[in-house]
Formats: C-alpha cells, sequence, structure tokens
C-alpha cells in the first residue's frame, strides 16, 4: 500500500465531500462517523470501538484521523468504516439518526464463485454506481455500490444503514451478508476475514467526466444522477419474483404492479427458465404480433420458420402438403380466401415458388395426398422434392440448391 500522501487524502476528501453535497440536495445538515467494528469477527483491527463524528467543516481533522490510523500507508491498526447516515446533534450532545442522500452497499466474492456483468449491469440500469473490489492480483473481487437519492432516505432502526442499502445489495445478487451494510471508502485498505480488500479510486465509480474537485462539479454530479429510492425497492422485489432470473428481470423490467401478469407463462413454463427462454418470451409481449407479417393469419409468420410438432402418424406431413398446396394457387380477383385449420391464409404474402421437401415420404404417397390436395392441378408455382436428390442427400447442400430460387 503506498504512503498516505496529501494526494491521496485530497481524493478520500473529495468523495467525503460528495457525499455531503448528496446529503445537503435532500435538506440534511449533520455530522457522519468513522469508526471500526467493535469486534475481531468481521474487520481486523487493534482498535475496536473507535468512533470519530466530524460534520463538512471538521473534514480536515477526519483526513487526518484517516492517515494516522493508517499509519501513513502501512497497514492499518483500526479498519475505519464509514457511516453515511446523518446524525444530528441535540443540545445535549446527544446524537439522531436523520437518514442519508445516498444509498449504498458492499458485496465481496467470496470462495469460488465470480463476478459477473449482470451484477455490474442491475445497478447501473437503475441508475446507480458500481465498480470492483480488489483483493490481491485480483482486480474483481467484489462490488462497491452507490446510488444518489432525489429525497431524504430515512435511517434503519440500526442507525447503520437506510433503506434501500440491503435491497440495493439483493439486486447484486453477490453473497455477502457480513459485509453488505458497510460503506468502505476508496483508496483505504480493509482488512477483514475474508482478506485485505480495497477499491482504488473513487472515481472509479463515476461517470468519466464528472468534476468532483469542485463544489459546483459536485453538485452537479449529484443533481443529474439522482434516482428515486423506491425503485431499488421495486427492483427488489421484482429480483425476488423472477427467481433471480437476469433474462427475466430484464425483460419484465420492475415495475411491481405487472409481476402477476408478468409470471403467468413463467408459471405454465414450471418456472423453468430454459424452456421458458426457448418457448415464452415473445408469448409475453402483446405486442409481438404488431409488424408480423402472416401466411395464415396467427399461426405461420412470413420469413420465419415455424414447426408443426406432434407424435408420429397424426398428420403433421399432410398439414403441411395442404398448406403448400394452397400457398401454391393464384386465386381470381374476389375469390375468398381460402383457410388452414380455420385461420385465413394471406395469399398477398403467397407470391413466390413453393418448395415441399418430403423427408419420409415416398413418392406415391406425396402423389396421392396431392390428387386429394388439388385435384384441378392448381398449384403451377409448388415443387414437390424428396431428400433422395442425388449424392449430396443433405438438408445443407438442399439449402444451397433451394438459395438458387
Amino acid at each position: 500500500m503506498q504512503p498516505y500522501s496529501d494526494a491521496i487524502l485530497q481524493h478520500i476528501g473529495n468523495e467525503l465531500l460528495t457525499i455531503f453535497a448528496a446529503h445537503r440536495a435532500v435538506g440534511l445538515k449533520g455530522k457522519m462517523c468513522l469508526f471500526t467494528h467493535p469486534a475481531q469477527e468481521t474487520w481486523r483491527s487493534s482498535e475496536g470501538g473507535v468512533q470519530f463524528w466530524f460534520d463538512e467543516s471538521e473534514l480536515p481533522q477526519a483526513l487526518e484521523r484517516i492517515r494516522g490510523y493508517y499509519r501513513n500507508g502501512a497497514l492499518p491498526n483500526a479498519t475505519l468504516l464509514l457511516n453515511p447516515v446523518v446524525h444530528s446533534v441535540g443540545a445535549d450532545g446527544s446524537l439522531k439518526a436523520e437518514g442519508s442522500g445516498i444509498i449504498w452497499g458492499t458485496s465481496f466474492i467470496l470462495g469460488v464463485a465470480k463476478l459477473q456483468q449482470d451484477q455490474l449491469e442491475r445497478i447501473r440500469d437503475l441508475g446507480g454506481f458500481t465498480s470492483e473490489f480488489e483483493r490481491g492480483e485480483n482486480d474483481r473481487a467484489g462490488l462497491k455500490m452507490l446510488a444518489f437519492s432525489k429525497v431524504a432516505v430515512p435511517a434503519n432502526s440500526d442507525g447503520l444503514t437506510v433503506q434501500g442499502c440491503k435491497e440495493l445489495t439483493h439486486v447484486a445478487h453477490i453473497d455477502s451478508p457480513d459485509y453488505n451494510p458497510y460503506y468502505l471508502l476508496s483508496g483505504l485498505g480493509y482488512l477483514a476475514k475474508h482478506g485485505l480488500f480495497q477499491h482504488p479510486d473513487f472515481k472509479n465509480l463515476l461517470p468519466q467526466n464528472a468534476d468532483i474537485a469542485t463544489p459546483e462539479g459536485r453538485e452537479k454530479l449529484v443533481r443529474e444522477n439522482a434516482i428515486d429510492p423506491q425503485s431499488i425497492l421495486d427492483a427488489a422485489k421484482a429480483w425476488d419474483a423472477y427467481d433471480h432470473h437476469h433474462s427475466l428481470y430484464k425483460k419484465f423490467g420492475t415495475d411491481t404492479s405487472q409481476i402477476e401478469r408478468n409470471l403467468k407463462f413463467f408459471n405454465l413454463c414450471a418456472r423453468d427458465i430454459a424452456l421458458f427462454d426457448a418457448v415464452g418470451v415473445k408469448h409475453m409481449d402483446a405486442n409481438t404480433a404488431v409488424g408480423f407479417d402472416f401466411l395464415v393469419e396467427g399461426w405461420i409468420p412470413k420469413g420465419a420458420v415455424t414447426v408443426i410438432g406432434a407424435s408420429g402418424g397424426t398428420g403433421k406431413s399432410s398439414l403441411a402438403h395442404n398448406l403448400a398446396v394452397k400457398a401454391a394457387q393464384d386465386y381470381p380477383e374476389g375469390t375468398p380466401a381460402p383457410t388452414w385449420l380455420g385461420s385465413k391464409v394471406n395469399t398477398e404474402n403467397a407470391k413466390g415458388i413453393v418448395v415441399y421437401l418430403s423427408g419420409e415420404d415416398g413418392p406415391a404417397i406425396v402423389h396421392s395426398r396431392a390428387k386429394v390436395f388439388d385435384k384441378d392441378g392448381r398449384s403451377h408455382r409448388l415443387m414437390v422434392m424428396r431428400t433422395d436428390f442425388g449424392e449430396d442427400a443433405n438438408l445443407a447442400a438442399f439449402l444451397k440448391r433451394l438459395s438458387k430460387l
């Protein structure tokens, strides 16, 4: 770890000033606290129970405390965490938790787990900021998460977190509950029971053009990126409802009023995500049909692969042959549109050559069906082909030849 020069402490100071700017933006004014965990189970420290309360005017003293506790860059003798909850000071010097202008969370990758890109995406999609912690040579050892709030977020009963902190880490879905509630300042090393973690630079969280070196820049950053904290609560509820499947969460979003509707088809698929992804994604969108040109209204879209599935011998080949015959005819103007399985065939979308490839039935069966379906021989644009068409008797070779049409 590098010595804590004035430049490094200035970066930490800018982070704290940005948090104070977020508090002011929602009408909060008071003290935050640098502290160490009283026990050793989570955070290693030779000085448990340290507390240093400070407001914005006392920031220089807070930075000097950091320098001292971290022995100017050596391993810390006190792992200093930040409590971002604003506390007001009573006339008798008592402290009262008021709330916060930010929502935060910490998640470490433990054991054999690996950080996934979708875990970052979900936080960023909410309008929050996140980037990776480092642990030794591992530069993807967890996530630091931060969101600016449009309103003052009330403190929880622990006085250490606010509403939305738990939900934010829940949406990230990284299992490290011992660490989730804590705010870790960037640039400091945090010695925990699972190793030494560090978030290298607060700027890594923020947009590249963010200016946190000036009051105007910090205020602009907060103002332009503040979100409704309810959106985080809704996101956590949706994440649970969709069984922690990123694809469902991304498709349906965080509108909790639509959860029951969105889950209908997923439930019909026995909540099997692989089955749902294979058959259900488009079915759930009521507007899916908009923009489709159908060959058979509601059944067979133009320009798409359609599968008719059933047990052997139930008539799949006959149905396909029947549709091919109807699509290959030129109907006189004013003639009612033909139907297939009770649905109208759109003859305007059936102007080209129709190819019927029989993979199983021999010529006798195919010709017999053709006499039934088209006894007058009007399907002039129909080409009937079988699989025995030469040495290259495979589908790829057939499609290559078909492309000439």
